[in-house]
């Protein structure tokens, strides 16, 4: 989401078309990232998908040209923060990287909001947790864990939040506001049935992980509070968030806790 979010605020300053090169996904290497999936799909974006043959950069890639018959440049983000050159691209372009700064899309920030944001959710099970998120005073709490355990690479580089971190975001909420219920999403959810997060009287609910990603970042974004994990799906739900009350962010996103974060994180949240 936030390759797509930085091609869409470029594709918008230039007046073109966002085209999505899907063949890294079908070229996966599992020894270098977690395999994953195209999950745009159900936000109806208006973009076209194709998969190239020829490999112009390493991680995702993002093309927005006008004319398709011309060869378009390589831009590769440099660093973590935001890189000052993107406000100087012009097109055709081929956008490589992660692109996990705010600033490279806040341009675009009331567009997002509106092509990505909550809508009411069809399902049975996703309607009902909807409507119980947005007339009450809720916690979403999102626990991310999967490959972050798993995986050793993605370990090395996330680890996994402690306890601690929740426990301190939920006494900050509950010192402000009579909350109602905590609703917990986790890729892992049998592991909350024997791990418990919080430590607190007031009712938990674990969200099944049958609630698709885009369910559930549309689920997160509807909670009263947010208490985010390190993860790009916990960042957009604060992103898109329309609770209107505390969001919290881990001060320490990567294992390396030197990484400069002030790009990463929107300045209204609260870091912990």
């Amino acid at each position: 989401m936030f390759q797509y979010a930085a091609a869409r605020a470029l594709a918008q300053r230039l007046n073109v078309k966002v085209r999505l090169d899907l063949a890294l996904l079908s070229s996966h290497n599992e020894a270098l990232a977690t395999a994953r999936e195209y999950a745009l799909k159900p936000f109806s974006l208006d973009i076209e998908t194709y998969s190239s043959d020829i490999n112009l950069c390493i991680g995702s890639r993002l093309l927005a040209p006008r004319r398709l018959l011309r060869v378009p440049r390589v831009f590769r983000e440099e660093s973590f923060s935001y890189d000052h050159r993107f406000d100087l691209i012009s097109e055709p372009v081929h956008l490589c990287g992660y692109f996990q700064s705010f600033k490279y899309s806040r341009a675009a920030s009331d567009l997002l909001i509106s092509e990505l944001g909550p809508r009411p959710i069809e399902s049975k099970m996703g309607c009902y947790l909807q409507s119980e998120l947005t007339s009450s005073e809720s916690i979403a709490v999102h626990i991310r864990r999967g490959d972050y355990v798993t995986n050793p690479r993605a370990n090395a580089k996330h680890g996994v939040l402690s306890p601690d971190y929740y426990q301190k975001a939920f006494q900050i909420i509950a010192s402000k506001h009579k909350v109602d219920a905590i609703y917990l999403f986790s890729d892992d959810p049998d592991w909350l049935h024997t791990n418990r997060i919080l430590d607190t009287s007031l009712r938990q609910i674990i969200v099944k992980d049958s609630v698709p990603p885009h369910e559930a970042l549309w689920l997160m974004a509807s909670a009263k509070h947010l208490v985010m994990a390190n993860s790009s799906l916990s960042w957009w739900s604060g992103k898109l968030s329309i609770g209107g009350g505390l969001i919290f962010a881990p001060q320490q996103w990567f294992h390396n806790s030197r990484t400069n974060l002030e790009d990463l994180l929107l300045p209204s949240w609260i870091t912990i």
